[in-house]
């Protein structure tokens, strides 16, 4: 899991460059000062991934466009954090076209199947931060969170799920 070899987060080097940007609220309290409440539009990246038709469509409203239009990519999987795979898969087809089929089926198969597993399994995207450093970002941004919640009407209880129970 990724973590932050037992240093503080808030000391920790990357305090600015990584978290400090998380505080939203904080971040949206700057605009206020400039722009009036309804030219300020929240939109969550978890709307995005649940139903991205959607919330195109609401972005569009927002900003007074046509909200009919569909862009191409809606729907598709793009920029996927597993970059390995699609890259181990075009060897594989490579190889499968090209290699005789009894070295395929007994070597280069079962070989490809171990490397696929030790990639997927391994990456540290996948297995997330350490509980012990999540737990700590989610007491650095717990006041922080229920500020966007005030401001946009939304539970965001799973944000902050290990700090408060």
């Amino acid at each position: 899991p990724v973590g932050f070899r037992g240093c503080s987060l808030s000391h920790h080097p990357a305090f600015d460059v990584l978290l400090r940007p998380g505080f939203y609220a904080r971040f949206l309290q700057r605009f206020d000062t400039h722009f009036d409440e309804q030219q300020i539009h929240v939109a969550f990246f978890e709307d995005f991934t649940a139903d991205n038709e959607a919330f195109v469509q609401e972005i569009y409203d927002f900003l007074g466009v046509d909200s009919t239009y569909t862009p191409s990519v809606v729907g598709e999987r793009v920029n996927e954090a597993n970059h390995l795979s699609p890259r181990l898969n075009r060897l594989k087809s490579f190889v499968h076209h090209n290699a005789p089929t009894g070295i395929y089926e007994n070597t280069i198969r079962p070989a490809y199947r171990s490397v696929k597993g030790i990639i997927e399994s391994d990456s540290p995207y996948k297995q997330g931060v350490a509980d012990d450093v999540r737990a700590e970002m989610e007491a650095v941004f717990v006041e922080d969170v229920r500020a966007l919640e005030k401001r946009t009407n939304r539970n965001l209880d799973h944000w902050v799920e290990q700090i408060e129970d």
